[in-house]
């Protein structure tokens, strides 16, 4: 799955190239500011990727504290969340 394609499947457009992320052995990470704003971009394994989003979802929905991104969606083998996030370095 291309990243425009993950992009334009959820109704976002993105204003400047993708810039990659470090910090991260198994996946690929991108920001990406859009119109609508800042996202992170991130393509695995859609299995590993929705377990991530599930445990992002239940940390969010735990009240905890801490900054956790919001999943806007996953399309295929891309998962998105807002930004910022501790993987893109603005925390």
């Amino acid at each position: 799955m291309k990243l425009n394609d993950a992009l334009e499947t959820l109704g976002l457009a993105a204003t400047a190239p993708p810039r990659a992320l470090s910090g991260g052995d198994m996946a690929e990470v991108w920001r990406i500011e859009t119109a609508q704003g800042a996202v992170v971009a991130k393509r695995d394994d859609p299995e590993r990727l929705a377990g991530e989003a599930e445990g992002l979802a239940a940390l969010g929905d735990a009240g905890s504290s801490l900054v956790i991104p919001a999943v806007m969606g996953q399309v295929g083998s891309c998962l998105l969340y807002t930004s910022p996030s501790p993987r893109d370095g603005l925390l």
